[in-house]
């Protein structure tokens, strides 16, 4: 579900682990959206906004093993001269790899991605331990730290 902080304070729902830029499904609006799978709600009250469907599947990247694939705001607001606020990915490495239990798109595929530890804990806090399933990235010579 991609919602904006209007309807979120509205419903009462959680923050969402990623935010981007979109149309909000709850009420069109285009804004910067908490991405949150819709399993992760409570019952929802209102319907969302008809959205048109896609011809062709979402095409999933890979999980990255060399690099956290989360992205994090980039530090900078609207009063920020020069540079424009916005995601930018985390340049950590990662120690697991995430990927979800049941299918959040209409597609039917699963979503996963690699986290490294600070990435992994603030997934934990928002999403909770039972959303995902977690495979430790194995490394030569390394310990893992999960």
């Amino acid at each position: 579900m991609f919602y904006c902080e209007e309807c979120r304070k509205k419903n009462k729902w959680p923050e969402g682990f990623a935010v981007s830029r979109g149309p909000c499904e709850m009420c069109g609006k285009t804004a910067t959206c908490h991405d949150v799978p819709s399993c992760a709600l409570p019952d929802r009250k209102e319907k969302p906004v008809a959205k048109k469907k896609s011809k062709k599947p979402v095409e999933l990247t890979p999980a990255d093993e060399k690099r956290c694939q989360c992205e994090r705001p980039n530090g900078a607001t609207f009063m920020t001269f020069g540079m424009a606020p916005g995601l930018v990915r985390c340049k950590n490495k990662p120690i697991v790899v995430v990927t979800e239990r049941e299918a959040t798109h209409e597609d039917g595929e699963r979503g996963s991605m690699s986290l490294c530890p600070h990435c992994y804990n603030k997934f934990i806090e928002r999403m909770g331990d039972d959303f995902a399933t977690v495979r430790a990235i194995e490394r030569e010579g390394e310990d893992k730290g999960v």
